[in-house]
């Protein structure tokens, strides 16, 4: 893994120079970004040598603005969630002195037992995509809470549309 950020003319001879490199057998993985570029969410969040407390914020900022959609009924990643998922990889990428859980939910409609276990699928495909885009697997853990911790009532379409969400949590 190759990772860091840095002024345009570096990056882009970084990213010509992989390119023309052949190294097989070995699995690479390119991380680089011109600086103060990448995902809006992170403007202003230094992940480089980040803390504990900076890397949860950057997971934060991206969610707060974002959603991970999937296929109805199913754990199915919708192909519109890919360019987030791929911002939280390169977020827990840079993270890497620290473990990530990935909490999946619900909303309460439908059985609880497979929306529990729904939840957990969901989970596992958000940690699958991260270890399939670099991020070492050791490091994520998926749960799910179905409909037990929701964030807004049950009640109105919104609110279930809140309480179907993947969450993100920084561990030491």
């Amino acid at each position: 893994i190759l990772m860091g950020e840095a002024p345009r003319p570096a990056v882009e001879k970084v990213r010509q120079s992989f390119a023309k490199a052949p190294f097989a057998p070995f699995e690479t993985v390119l991380d680089v970004s011109v600086a103060g570029e990448g995902a809006p969410e992170l403007a202003g969040i230094r992940l480089a040598g980040a803390n504990k407390d900076t890397c949860q914020e950057a997971f934060s900022q991206i969610m707060a603005r974002n959603v991970i959609n999937f296929d109805t009924g199913s754990a199915v990643v919708s192909a519109a969630s890919v360019g987030v998922l791929n911002n939280l990889a390169a977020v827990a990428r840079r993270c890497d002195r620290y473990s990530i859980m990935i909490a999946g939910h619900t909303d309460d409609q439908g059985d609880r037992v497979a929306n529990m276990a729904l939840s957990r699928l969901r989970a596992q495909a958000v940690v699958n995509f991260l270890a399939a885009r670099g991020v070492t697997a050791d490091r994520l853990s998926a749960q799910g809470y179905g409909p037990d911790r929701p964030v807004a009532s049950n009640a109105s379409v919104e609110g279930q549309a809140r309480n179907r969400r993947i969450e993100f949590s920084v561990q030491s």
